[in-house]
């Protein structure tokens, strides 16, 4: 029983590694549309292109890391019912990468919504 919870901790570490990636990637992105909105307030509307570039950077790291987090979860579930005498401590989470596509990930609600709404504000700033 002891392998079992050290190798779900193991996992655990690695989930709780992966949502904080996430949202550093979110963190980034809310910090780089504040700072295009202040510098909207000095500048006559040049200069936005980085930021647009910025948050197409962020939306493809948040979505890759929400996908690994997936993926670690779901290999928790499957240490989670093994018995003690098969633990291994096997990390390997590639072989369920299929059952949850980056391109799934991409199109979460939450993520359309941040992200689509911070590409709304660069346009319309730009324009």
């Amino acid at each position: 029983m002891e392998n079992k919870h050290l190798h779900l901790q193991m996992i655990q570490n690695i989930i709780t590694r992966m949502s904080l990636f996430s949202f550093a990637f979110k963190v980034i992105n809310l910090i780089a549309m504040l700072f295009m909105i202040l510098n909207s307030l000095n500048v006559d509307g040049n200069g936005y292109k980085p930021f647009f570039f910025i948050v197409v950077i962020c939306y493809f790291f948040d979505s890759f890391y929400l996908q690994q987090e997936r993926v670690f979860r779901y290999l928790y579930a499957v240490v989670l019912d093994k018995d003690d005498k098969y633990i291994d401590f096997s990390m390997n989470a590639y072989a369920y990468v299929d059952r949850y596509p980056l391109l799934k990930m991409a199109t979460s609600c939450n993520l359309i919504l941040l992200y689509g709404v911070s590409m709304c504000i660069i346009m319309f700033l730009d324009y």
